[in-house]
C-alpha cells in the first residue's frame, strides 16, 4: 500500500520546468568560387556545349555532311565502316572468298582545353577506301589520308583543311 501512495504522490508531483533550448549557431558561409581559377573542379564549372557544322568531302563526292555537339570534357565523333563485295568486272577466283573492298571514315573533335580562351578545338580525320583497280592486287588493297590538326573555331565562319588524296573538311562554329 505504501508503494502505491507513493507512486500516487509522484504523480501529482509538477515536473520541473526546463529552459527552452538555446537557437542553432548559423551556418558557415560557403566558400567563395573564382571564375577565372584553373584550379576549380571540372564537375563545377560552366560546360560550353557547341555545335559544328561538318562537311567532310572527298575525291569530289560527299562522305559525311551534319552537325555535331562539343563541350570541354565532351568530344563528338562520326565513323561509318563499309565492306562489300569487290567490284564489277574483279575476277574474284584469283582474290579468293573473303575478298572484298573495303572504305572508312572516322572523325573526331574535342575542345583542346576547359581554360582554353580562343575556341581551339582538336581534329582527328581519317578516311581509308580500295584503291581504284586493283581487282588483280590482292586482298584489301586500300589508300588512308589522315588529318589531326588543332583549329580555332569561330563563331559563323568557315574553317577548311585540305589533305592528300582531295580530302577536304569543313568546319563551322554555330
Amino acid at each position: 500500500m505504501l508503494l502505491y501512495l507513493l507512486s500516487a504522490l509522484f504523480q501529482n508531483t509538477p515536473q520541473p520546468a526546463y529552459p527552452p533550448s538555446p537557437p542553432a549557431p548559423p551556418a558557415p558561409p560557403a566558400p567563395p568560387i573564382y571564375a577565372g581559377s584553373s584550379r576549380i573542379p571540372h564537375a563545377m564549372r560552366q560546360i560550353d556545349r557547341f555545335a559544328v557544322d561538318v562537311e567532310i568531302l572527298g575525291a569530289g563526292a560527299v562522305l559525311w555532311s551534319g552537325p555535331l555537339r562539343l563541350a570541354s570534357g565532351q568530344p563528338a565523333s562520326v565513323r561509318h565502316d563499309v565492306r562489300e563485295a569487290s567490284s564489277p568486272g574483279c575476277d574474284t577466283s584469283a582474290r579468293g572468298f573473303w575478298s572484298s573492298d573495303q572504305s572508312s571514315l572516322s572523325l573526331s573533335l574535342s575542345v583542346l582545353s576547359a581554360e582554353s580562351v580562343d575556341d581551339s578545338v582538336r581534329v582527328a580525320l581519317r578516311w581509308g577506301r580500295p584503291v581504284p583497280g586493283a581487282c588483280g592486287e590482292g586482298s584489301g588493297s586500300a589508300r588512308a589520308v589522315e588529318l589531326n590538326q588543332s583549329v580555332q573555331l569561330e563563331r559563323g565562319k568557315w574553317v577548311v583543311l585540305n589533305g592528300d588524296a582531295g580530302l577536304v573538311l569543313r568546319l563551322r562554329r554555330r
